[in-house]
């Protein structure tokens, strides 16, 4: 990291300052670094509450619409059994009462 600091500025402030002015950069990159990292994770926590609480409500909302539809179907499927059984009782009855 000395390399990187200018010549000019290390002949101006020596050996030690320049060290200590490397040293209290690394340490402030790395506070920065750090306080960067939390805030990143505290959004990204954030949002993925967010959208969690989306995809339940989403996904109970599929659910109730899933679970209506197949009430419905469930419905139109017995009601169109009874129709056609009645319509072969009815047909077997004709054919019955015929051949008498």
């Amino acid at each position: 990291m000395a390399a990187r600091v200018p010549a000019v500025l290390r002949a101006a402030l020596g050996d030690g300052a320049t060290l200590g002015l490397i040293e209290f950069m690394e340490a402030e990159r790395k506070t920065w670094s750090e306080e960067m990292l939390a805030a990143a994770t505290d959004k990204l926590a954030a949002a993925t509450d967010k959208y969690e609480a989306r995809l339940t409500t989403e996904l109970a909302a599929l659910r109730r619409d899933v679970t209506q539809e197949l009430a419905t179907t469930r419905t139109e499927m017995l009601r169109w059994s009874f129709v056609f059984w009645i319509g072969q009782v009815a047909a077997i009855s004709a054919i019955v009462a015929f051949r008498h």
